[in-house]
């Protein structure tokens, strides 16, 4: 799993990193003091979970938030240090994935970060399982029978025939032939 850390106090997104690389050892962490670096940084190379400071002061956390989420990221987090009642409410109508209240609660951080990994890894499994589906009806009717638009997402890319594509990553999970 891949996150991102965004509060403009470094010693916050020190100690939260530190905490993380400790119970996660394999996540890849990147932590930002400045929101508008972090956009860049992340619109670069997407995260799989976004956890932002509500309060700073180059760009709130909400429009962070507003701004990747039109990036595609799924996934992200308020942290802040206020009790907002009406804070709370604006991070229920965007949807977020947890809103945590500093001093952050270790249990509440490790919870979050195995909800956001269980929904990554099922949303995984039921993108792998439509297009093993595609892939079949590629073999099957031919390329015009696919939703290409689903292969966009993999990294490693197949030329099998010139009719059908298959994604590296799932091209052994299926039994395909020309």
């Amino acid at each position: 799993m891949y996150v991102v850390l965004v509060d403009d106090e470094q010693w916050i997104v020190a100690g939260l990193k530190k905490i993380l690389e400790k119970n996660y050892p394999d996540m890849t962490i990147r932590c930002f003091t400045d929101p508008l670096v972090a956009i860049q940084s992340m619109k670069e190379d997407l995260p799989d979970l976004l956890i932002t400071d509500i309060r700073m002061p180059q760009l709130s956390g909400m429009e962070l938030i507003a701004q990747m989420r039109e990036a595609g990221l799924r996934y992200y987090a308020v942290l802040t240090g206020l009790n907002d009642i009406q804070l709370l409410q604006e991070s229920i109508r965007i949807q977020v994935s947890d809103y945590l209240i500093k001093p952050v609660n270790k249990a509440e951080l490790f919870a979050l970060i195995e909800r956001v990994t269980k929904q990554i890894d099922e949303q995984k499994r039921q993108q792998e399982a439509y297009l093993t589906d595609q892939l079949r009806l590629c073999a099957q009717y031919g390329a015009q029978a696919v939703d290409v638009s689903l292969l966009k997402g993999f990294r490693s890319m197949m030329l099998v025939s010139e009719e059908c594509i298959i994604p590296q990553d799932i091209r052994d999970v299926i039994a395909f032939q020309v």
